[in-house]
Order: C-alpha cells, then structure tokens, then sequence
C-alpha cells in the first residue's frame, strides 16, 4: 500500500533542537546526504564510537 511520509515538527532554533529528546528531530541528515552527493562515505574519527561521515558533490 502506500505510504504516507511522517509529518516533522518545525523549530524555531538550534537550542530546541539540542533540548529534544533524542530521535525527535533526527533522521533526515543521511537521506538529504545521500540525494545530493555524487559519493558518501564514512571514516572513523579519533574519538572511539564516533565517525565522519563524507560525501563529495560535483560542482
């Protein structure tokens, strides 16, 4: 069947962001990433458990 995309909360700023619960206002970074990229790529950063995530877009 179809499906419907989820209706996201708009904010007003940064710190209502960083005040969310987590998951609240997450999940679309990737995505938007991934859309616009020619390539993506991840890397592991020195902080153990952390990551870069890279991408390269054609100019």
């Amino acid at each position: 069947g179809e499906v419907r995309p989820v209706r996201r909360r708009a904010v007003a700023s940064l710190e209502e962001i960083d005040a969310a619960p987590d998951g609240e206002f997450g999940g679309w970074g990737l995505q938007l990433v991934q859309c616009y990229a020619d390539r993506v790529w991840v890397e592991d950063a020195e902080l153990p458990g952390s990551k870069w995530v890279c991408a390269a877009i054609a100019i």
